[in-house]
């Protein structure tokens, strides 16, 4: 049954939901404020976060939706914003998306109505709908801190959102607060500028370094290395490092540090990765300093930290994230954390009629497989192809989430959207019918692929609602597989150990 269905935001989470939407057969309005599509990836929206030399940290075809992947000669790569809005663009012409978007119009309000909901925007246009879908994604407000004592400072404050380009911080002191991974691509781009340059964070990162022997490496985010758990993850990380820490005395300098890291944090798989290590080069060279702590106080040219360190500044980064905004839909839902939600987008109260997609941050992988597969699963619930659990057994399936995800991601305890990759996609994928049915008797190049290469998009669209086998099996099977045959041995070994723990437990 076709419905007509309002969608908040054109970037990468609303374009394949008009798409998936529209496939469905359901008629899609899409309200976009900035002037473009791509959102933060936008080269001439108002939306637009990029900033000079900005790199993907997750590669093109963990970047890529299932129903548009890279071809299959195209070698795996990061995409730069400007190649990956190039990408979005490609998306959006294929798929017609244009059609459905009004561009420069907000939704101020949104009320719910009995069965409908009635859309105002910037416009003072009124609309009724459906259901109403929010894609606006969580970068889009940055979180602008109020450091102690601040009104001391003489120097300039900036929000990494607002940083442009690192030549204009030549000859300058800089402090960068925070460690995501925006943060640690703008305080490696202003080490090699700034006269001095310190990252000061209350803990060190997990580091996903770029590229393992010559491949990207989210080449090696495999089903097999989750087969582990989180706990032999940790422990397969730990000796590795102690192992070629111990064994390799030909590692580089970063290595050495990248490895000092893993071994000397508490966990490795507990918090969100940061996929990019191109900032422990800074670190080596001693162009870029890093203190584990927190900020006591500013000074009229200092930072003082909770360890008592000073240090002199002239200029302070922030990155510190991005603030929620529901303010249009406030009059009928409360949205506090998004491990509330059923998958991370439906209320149980209120159904498939309203939903978020775009509040899926996997550790590993890429947001546009999850956002696609939420796109995907609300079209079925739509069209009454798929009917959710009554709202009791719902409230018991999302706390049973939410208690998996806070147990595994204590490191990261503020990043409520942070999910497993592969135990996220792969419980939507069961749900919308798509989950991949390897055997290794009948498809042993295959299933080895799917097992030890990465986890990529286009195993959901080898079967069920949707597929296209023959270009999912051409693009898996194209791509090398990044570990080794004994690095796979051992994998399967820890596999076995970690799953016999489990239930010994």
């Amino acid at each position: 049954m076709s419905k007509d269905i309002c969608v908040v935001g054109a970037g990468l989470s609303g374009l394949c939901t008009i798409k998936e939407l529209k496939e469905a057969g359901h008629k899609v309005t899409c309200y976009e404020m900035s002037s473009d599509y791509g959102g933060a990836f936008s080269n001439k929206g108002n939306a637009s976060l990029m900033y000079e030399n900005l790199r993907l940290t997750v590669s093109n075809f963990f970047m890529a939706y299932s129903s548009m992947p890279p071809t299959a000669d195209e070698e795996r790569k990061y995409w730069t914003a400007k190649e990956y809005y190039d990408y979005l663009t490609r998306y959006v012409e294929k798929f017609d998306l244009l059609s459905a978007i009004k561009f420069q119009t907000s939704v101020k309000k949104v009320t719910k109505l009995q069965d409908l909901y009635q859309v105002e925007d910037s416009n003072g246009d009124i609309q009724t709908f459906d259901a109403v879908v929010v894609c606006t994604g969580t970068n889009r407000i940055p979180n602008e801190i109020e450091l102690p004592k601040q009104e001391n400072f003489k120097g300039q404050i900036i929000h990494t959102s607002r940083f442009k380009d690192a030549r204009s911080l030549v000859g300058k002191r800089v402090v960068c607060i925070g460690i995501g991974e925006s943060g640690v691509d703008v305080a490696n781009e202003a080490a090699k500028y700034a006269k001095e340059c310190t990252i000061v964070a209350r803990r060190r990162p997990s580091v996903v370094p770029r590229y393992i022997k010559n491949h990207t490496g989210d080449a090696f985010t495999s089903k097999a290395l989750n087969w582990l758990t989180p706990n032999g993850v940790d422990t397969f990380m730990k000796m590795k490092a102690r192992f070629y820490l111990r064994f390799h005395p030909n590692l580089s300098e970063k290595q050495k540090l990248h490895f000092k890291w893993i071994k000397e944090n508490t966990s490795f798989f507990n918090r969100f990765l940061t996929k990019n290590d191109d900032f422990l080069n800074q670190i080596v060279k001693g162009n870029l300093d890093f203190v584990c702590s927190g900020v006591q106080a500013l000074t009229e040219s200092e930072v003082i930290l909770d360890c008592e360190q000073r240090i002199q500044a002239d200029v302070i980064l922030l990155n510190t994230g991005y603030l929620e905004d529901f303010e249009a839909v406030s009059s009928f839902i409360e949205v506090k954390n998004v491990r509330k939600l059923y998958k991370h987008m439906i209320s149980p109260e209120l159904g498939e009629t309203f939903a978020l997609i775009g509040w899926a941050r996997p550790t590993q992988g890429g947001v546009p497989l999850c956002s696609e597969l939420q796109a995907r699963y609300l079209a079925q619930l739509l069209t009454g192809e798929k009917q959710l659990p009554p709202v009791g057994d719902l409230a018991r399936l999302v706390k049973i989430d939410e208690k998996y995800e806070e147990s595994i991601f204590m490191g990261s305890d503020h990043i409520k959207g942070l999910v497993n990759y592969h135990q996220f996609v792969g419980a939507l994928a069961e749900l919308i019918g798509c989950k991949p049915k390897q055997s290794f008797i009948k498809q042993p190049k295959l299933f080895y692929k799917m097992w030890f290469g990465s986890h990529l998009p286009m195993f959901y669209r080898l079967n069920g609602p949707g597929a296209s086998p023959e270009l999912a099996k051409d693009t898996i099977q194209s791509l090398p597989t990044g570990s080794s045959v004994r690095r796979n041995i051992m994998l399967s070994l820890f596999g076995f150990i970690s799953q016999f723990s489990k239930r010994v437990k």
